[in-house]
């Protein structure tokens, strides 16, 4: 409950009340004009809400908002009071930077649910992304590759806190797909996973957020080894990048195998040790994700579209895409 003093300031000032949960998406508040005035009673706080609190405070848009700070409040000034407040041992929390409200959302839930005792933080773009981590370093980071104000490499850059290669997780989402390029870069991350847009379940996703909070786990005394994430994870991006640029073609595994420098069949564990599918799979579903694209947004037969993505028969396409989707081609265009 909030202190009596600010219940009855609200009541007199005619303003709602809103109790801010320290998982809350701070960049829609802020969007939607933000708070009238901040309050917050440190006394019986739970941890977790400190870094929301802490987060209102270093907004950039809500530096001329009232802050009232109540508790054992010691310092100079509201900045250092909230440093003194700080809880020891407070976990380092999940980043997610993401421009769709939607999404951020769905990224919250999925790891909430992976991650659970975990703060996730969310921002709209670079900057907002850049902020969290200055503020504490994420246990993950979740980025889409493309922002509206620089891409998420960039973003990527500021876990490195000043070293030569960086350890946190960073799972990379694109919309239209890798490059070569974008291998070279994820070169200093050895914790870097490239995944395409809604290839993967929501299940799937969680699972994988997971396990690449697991990975960056020290390692216990009793349990075995593993191998090294830059030896591991490297292949698996330069065989999604072919997938990404050859998806059209017939592909074999020889030929996406040679692409990440490693036999058949390491790849193909390597492959689904990493993103928990089938490389074979991830190729199915890439080609249905294009698909789905261009049913939406041209006017091409059914014909056509399977041929541009890869599928050579209109029936097997079709039965494909079904069995991915829930539906077929043709009724999935009339879907609104």
């Amino acid at each position: 409950m909030p202190p009596p003093e600010a219940t009855a300031l609200a009541r007199r000032q005619n303003l709602p009340l809103r109790r801010l949960d320290p998982d809350d998406d701070l960049a829609s508040l802020v969007a939607e004009g933000g708070p009238a005035a901040v309050v917050w009673d440190a006394e019986g706080a739970r941890p977790q809400e400190w870094s929301a609190v802490r987060r209102l405070h270093d907004h950039p848009a809500l530096r001329h908002t009232p802050f009232l700070l109540y508790g054992p409040v010691s310092g100079p000034d509201l900045d250092r009071a909230l440093r003194a407040l700080r809880p020891p041992g407070l976990t380092a929390p999940a980043v997610v930077a993401d421009p769709c409200a939607a999404r951020r959302e769905q990224w919250r839930r999925l790891l909430a649910g992976a991650l659970p005792g975990r703060t996730v933080r969310t921002a709209a773009d670079g900057a907002a992304a850049l902020a969290l981590i200055a503020e504490d370093a994420p246990c993950l980071l979740v980025v889409c590759r493309t922002l509206p104000d620089m891409d998420g490499f960039d973003v990527a850059e500021a876990t490195h806190d000043g070293a030569e290669r960086s350890d946190t997780p960073v799972l990379m989402v694109g919309d239209e797909g890798f490059t070569a390029d974008d291998v070279r870069r994820a070169e200093p991350h050895p914790g870097m996973v490239f995944l395409g847009r809604g290839i993967l379940t929501d299940a799937e996703t969680a699972a994988l957020l997971a396990a690449m909070a697991r990975r960056a786990e020290p390692p216990s005394p009793s349990s075995p080894s593993s191998p090294q994430p830059s030896r591991a994870r490297a292949p698996v991006r330069s065989a999604l990048v072919y997938l990404e640029q050859h998806y059209r073609h017939r592909i074999s595994r020889w030929q996406v195998a040679r692409a990440a420098g490693v036999s058949e069949d390491h790849l193909s564990r390597l492959f689904h040790r990493e993103l928990g599918v089938p490389l074979w799979e991830y190729l199915t579903r890439l080609r249905v994700q294009r698909a789905k694209e261009r049913l939406r947004h041209s006017g091409d037969s059914v014909q056509t579209v399977a041929r541009a993505v890869g599928f050579h028969d209109r029936a097997y396409f079709s039965r494909v895409f079904r069995k991915v989707t829930g539906v077929a081609p043709h009724a999935y265009r009339e879907v609104p």
